[in-house]
């Protein structure tokens, strides 16, 4: 049964990167393993210099757009699996192209349709630009500058995007244009924007398994992991709160000694200097914590690497097995200690050195 799901976010170069992103959606690159999880893709609008290549566009931005500048709008939606695979093309196509236009002018665009898990979850992962398509003929460089007069002026961003009512008229503009399209193809059934409650609907609203989670999963990390980290940043601040607690219990004492006859400008003196300190090491332990985040993501991603490559050297195996095995083995990786886990990500290496080894002597490939 059809289901309503859009969600939208703005992307910028302080949370994000449009090459990657693109690469992700079109399944290139990196994602390429996955290419059959793509359906369609296509893009529009797109200036000269990136009309073959259209990720040439979002390279670009990520490159020339200013610091913390906006890269460009994210919209994910989750099409009709009642319609077609042409149906379904036709129908992103519409909305990607009505939506992308604006009073300003065109909007450059790409976006791709994907099967989803099992082939029973199609959605559309699409990214929008704010740079207005003018027609002016510009260098990616020129084209992300700041918008003005002149032949050095870059291309001008719309304000139509960053309001809420722009999310609120896209979320009733894609109810509209999906049950145009399921109207055409003849079935009964329709979906709405509106919340249960608005609808006239008594129930609790089903959880939607959205990307994060899928990728969490897919990585071997399970929820009780993930809730033991969270477990830990909630004992992390406590800990602050009661650290709080105490410098306040001591900024009593100081306002106690004042009152006593102490000098007040030599006590708010000694109070500032410790606040300061108590901030320094806070930022300080929350920065230690980021760093330690990072650097524990990287080995994951480092070791999943190890063994997705280790696994492919086994021509034994099918590509379902091989994905069960990657799950096994990143679970034990998860719960080892830090010698365990190199102890595993030698044994990985020595097994792809011994694949190479065996490749080279053309003889047969190594197994489990």
């Amino acid at each position: 049964m059809a289901i309503y799901h859009l969600t939208a976010k703005t992307v910028s170069r302080g949370n994000g990167s449009a090459a990657a992103k693109s690469d992700y959606i079109e399944r290139e690159n990196r994602y390429k393993k996955d290419h059959d999880e793509l359906a369609y893709k296509a893009s529009g609008n797109m200036p000269s210099w990136a009309q073959d290549m259209p990720r040439k566009y979002w390279d670009s931005a990520d490159t020339y757009e200013r610091e913390n500048g906006r890269l460009f709008k994210q919209v994910e939606f989750a099409l009709p699996k009642e319609l077609t695979t042409e149906e379904q093309i036709q129908l992103a196509t519409a909305f990607a192209e009505k939506i992308a236009s604006t009073k300003d002018g065109k909007l450059p665009y790409s976006f791709a349709i994907h099967k989803g898990h099992g082939k029973g979850n199609p959605h559309c992962h699409m990214m929008l630009s704010e740079r207005v398509n003018d027609g002016n003929n510009r260098t990616p460089e020129t084209w992300f500058r700041r918008a003005g007069k002149g032949e050095k002026a870059g291309a001008k961003k719309t304000l139509e995007l960053r309001p809420k009512d722009w999310l609120l008229s896209v979320r009733r503009e894609w109810s509209h244009e999906a049950n145009k399209a399921l109207e055409k193809a003849g079935h009964q059934v329709r979906i709405d924007h509106r919340t249960l409650a608005a609808q006239g609907i008594d129930r609790e609203p089903t959880q939607h398994r959205g990307p994060a989670l899928c990728a969490m999963l897919a990585k071997g990390v399970t929820p009780r992991q993930r809730e033991r980290e969270q477990e830990a940043s909630r004992e992390h601040t406590e800990i602050l709160r009661q650290q709080l607690a105490e410098a306040r219990a001591q900024k009593a004492e100081v306002e106690a000694a004042i009152s006593a006859g102490k000098s007040w400008f030599k006590e708010q003196r000694m109070l500032r200097e410790q606040h300061k300190r108590e901030a320094e090491r806070q930022r300080q332990e929350a920065e230690r914590q980021r760093l330690e985040a990072e650097r524990l993501e990287q080995q994951r991603e480092d070791a999943r690497t190890l063994f997705e490559e280790a696994l492919r050297g086994m021509p034994n195996l099918t590509e379902q097995q091989r994905a069960e095995q990657l799950t096994r083995s990143m679970q034990r990786w998860e719960v080892q200690p830090p010698e365990g886990k190199a102890a595993m990500e030698k044994q990985a290496k020595q097994m792809i050195r011994q694949q190479e080894r065996a490749r080279e002597r053309s003889g047969p490939s190594m197994g489990l």
